[in-house]
């Protein structure tokens, strides 16, 4: 057991080894890559602080011996330059010109008051006098601006010139020049601030750096571009020498041993890397040999606390760190000489880091893992709460609300956009608290704004292409509800709609195709009565017939006439019915009486036929608000058809019953006649049980009823099951205070 528990701790001392090796590579490599071009020889000489310091010298060289060859042979007039000369002159005959204008017009005013005045001749005189004077005082003092302003400007040129010589004369310890000037032909003039003539060959064991010009082959440099450009102009050739040995101050010089000393730390840190590289190997190697011995290497119980933390919090902790690593690498500078602490500190900091990554990349290697598991937690994940919170609570806002919180949050990431931009153009180094922030802010509009605008865009497609599809007549076609929001409502309502309008369009043909049955049967039963009507009256033309056979043909005539008037009355009450113009004679009635009145009708039917009643009433009083005669009716029709088309040596069952609110009577037989089709159909007019429509029905009795029972707020329902056929009519009931009393 000891020596399992030294090998965990000597394990669990390879972890940190390691990760202190890793942050140490990072750092390593990051300062090799920032650095890397300092591996280049003599990368001074191409570097942008050199050529600053270059470019100070060749400016001086070329105000010196390009703009101002010759400027100690110049007279003052030549210094001022001919352009500026003439500008002074114009400058000053405008202002001498102005001056006399107004000199002239004072005296003038002055001469117009003295002759209104009556003055004499002295007088006027004395003016004119005044007025020569101050004309000639002006032409002076203008006249005295030019040398004046003459001396000021060559003063000014003259200290610059100085000054630039001084300067110039000051920096021939650092960089040394040989310039030939052959703009004047043969009779060549040379520039130079050493006493030697530079030898091309000598120059790569005497000179740190040299530059001849102008130079016949293309250079990377911009600067020397533009300065091989200026020699040409001039017809200038020579040596820009950067020598050993400085003589006193040189930034050139100290800058070069800066940047070599760079180079060498490169040099070292690129050993450094190497062996820091190899020991992460051997320790990669000695880890997974103790691996395969103790099953682990790591204490992972006390680092549980990660698979507890939601997952978008793991994941911000994991790109945090990321971000922080970067930062830190490019942070972190422990290669100066002496470290200075807190550099060691932040080292520290990073391999504490990094040992955080391992932990949340082991636990998202254990995700990957286990199928359905990244989903499972992201339901518990804290934008997912958020997010369940936020929809719950912009589920019923308005489309504008919602399309401001898209165009706001969008306009934010454009400022946070600009401002990162902002400061990249201005410094060209971001600081990391704003990067962190752009890519936060990017993520977050990423992960929430651009998925929920593409959702409602995909519903919004789903639910165009479903209403293309329905207005192209696949009426059927139902539109998915998706969320709660508006696009949720909006398929909902178009469904309601759509089923509203396909139950309309079912109603409709269904309508239609009524309309045609009913036009078909009223021509069947119609024709069938006026057609015996007409043959049996041909026949009675005949002189031949006899007495007897005449009076058979006028009781004939005489039953299908009043079969034809019976059709036609029902077909006039059924529309009467159906289009409401009926008036109630409302009344309270003894439902129970009003029944017995109605089977006492069917008698004698009953007793020639075959068939048996089975009446029950409840209480032999049942008192309605109703119209007596239409109820009767109603009974009449229903029992009627019973007694029509019920099969032969059955019972016919005739219920009357009180409930609570109303009064329901049932009629039940078994039918002669097979139906086929919805049992409600049958209280549709002209329909009937015999579809060979061989009865003396009118097939309106049930349409007729119906309409009656419902005219009187009541409701009849129709059912067929098999043979068996059953008609219900329920009837509103009196309260029993209000009715007689019932017998108990």
């Amino acid at each position: 057991m000891a020596t399992r528990w030294k090998s965990k701790r000597l394990a669990f001392t390879a972890w940190m080894l390691l990760i202190g090796l890793t942050a140490v590579s990072l750092v390593t490599a990051g300062d090799i890559w920032t650095h890397r071009a300092f591996l280049k020889d003599n990368y001074y000489f191409e570097s942008p602080a050199f050529q600053e310091q270059l470019c100070a010298h060749t400016n001086l060289i070329q105000f010196m011996h390009g703009e101002n060859r010759d400027y100690m042979k110049l007279t003052d007039e030549q210094k001022v330059g001919k352009e500026r000369l003439a500008a002074w002159d114009a400058s000053y005959a405008a202002m001498l010109k102005r001056s006399q204008l107004r000199i002239q017009t004072e005296h003038s005013e002055r001469l117009e008051q003295a002759v209104q005045q009556g003055q004499g001749p002295e007088e006027l005189a004395r003016i004119r006098l005044e007025q020569q004077q101050d004309l000639a005082k002006a032409e002076a003092d203008v006249a005295a601006l030019k040398p004046k302003r003459m001396a000021e400007f060559v003063a000014y040129r003259d200290k610059q010139y100085q000054e630039a010589e001084l300067d110039l004369r000051k920096r021939a310890g650092s960089v040394q020049y040989y310039i030939r000037d052959k703009s004047q032909g043969e009779n060549f003039t040379t520039y130079t601030n050493i006493q030697y003539t530079p030898i091309e060959s000598n120059l790569k064991d005497e000179a740190l750096y040299w530059l001849k010009l102008p130079q016949t082959f293309p250079t990377e440099s911009e600067y020397e571009r533009t300065l091989n450009q200026y020699f040409q102009e001039k017809q200038w050739e020579g040596f820009l020498i950067v020598p050993l040995e400085p003589k006193g101050f040189s930034q050139i010089h100290r800058d070069a041993v800066y940047y070599s000393s760079i180079q060498d730390r490169i040099v070292i840190e690129l050993g450094l890397l190497a062996a820091c590289l190899m020991g992460m190997v051997l320790l990669g190697y000695f880890l997974y040999r103790v691996k395969t011995a103790l099953g682990s290497t790591l204490p992972w119980r006390m680092t549980g606390w990660i698979s507890q933390l939601p997952l978008d919090a793991r994941l911000a902790l994991f790109l945090a760190g990321g971000l922080t690593t970067i930062g830190l690498i490019d942070e972190i500078a422990v290669f100066t000489v002496p470290p200075h602490p807190s550099q060691l500190l932040l080292l520290l900091l990073l391999a504490l880091i990094l040992g955080g990554l391992l932990l949340l990349l082991r636990d998202a290697g254990r995700l990957a893992k286990e199928p359905g598991s990244i989903r499972a937690e992201w339901e518990k994940s804290i934008a997912r709460r958020v997010r369940g919170k936020l929809a719950d609570r912009t589920a019923h806002r308005s489309m504008t609300f919602k399309a401001s919180l898209v165009f706001t949050a969008t306009v934010v990431l454009g400022g946070v956009l600009g401002i990162f931009l902002y400061h990249d153009a201005l410094i060209y180094d971001v600081p990391f608290e704003i990067t962190l922030i752009v890519l936060a802010y990017t993520l977050l509009y990423c992960l929430t704004v651009v998925p929920y605008v593409l959702r409602r865009i995909r519903t919004l497609d789903t639910i165009l292409a479903g209403v293309s599809r329905m207005t192209e007549g696949q009426i059927h076609v139902a539109l998915p509800e998706k969320g709660r929001g508006s696009l949720y409502r909006l398929a909902h309502g178009i469904n309601n709609m759509r089923e509203g309008l396909q139950t309309a369009l079912e109603s409709r043909m269904k309508s239609e195709r009524m309309k045609t049955e009913l036009i078909t049967n009223v021509s069947h039963d119609l024709k069938t009565p006026l057609t015996s009507i007409i043959n049996y009256v041909d026949l009675l033309k005949s002189p031949e017939l006899t007495e007897e056979a005449r009076r058979d043909y006028v009781g004939v005539l005489d039953r299908k006439a009043q079969r034809l008037k019976a059709l036609i009355d029902d077909l006039f009450e059924a529309s009467k019915m159906a289009s409401g113009a009926v008036e109630l004679q409302v009344e309270h009635v003894n439902v129970s009486a009003l029944l017995q009145q109605a089977l006492a009708e069917f008698e004698d039917s009953l007793a020639a036929s075959s068939l048996t009643f089975r009446v029950q009433v409840d209480q032999p009083q049942m008192m309605a608000s109703l119209d007596g005669r239409k109820t009767w009716r109603v009974f009449e029709n229903l029992i009627g058809n019973a007694v029509k088309y019920a099969l032969p040596q059955t019972r016919i069952y005739v219920t009357l019953t009180r409930r609570p609110a109303d009064i329901l009577l049932t009629v039940k037989n078994v039918s002669a006649y097979e139906f086929e089709g919805e049992a409600q159909e049958l209280a549709e007019r002209f329909k009937r049980g015999d579809a060979s429509r061989h009865t003396e029905g009118s097939g309106l009795g049930l349409a007729i009823a119906k309409s009656i029972v419902e005219l009187q707020g009541g409701e009849l329902g129709i059912e067929v099951d098999g043979d068996i056929f059953k008609v219900t009519a329920s009837f509103p009931g009196l309260p029993l205070s209000k009715g007689i009393p019932e017998a108990g």
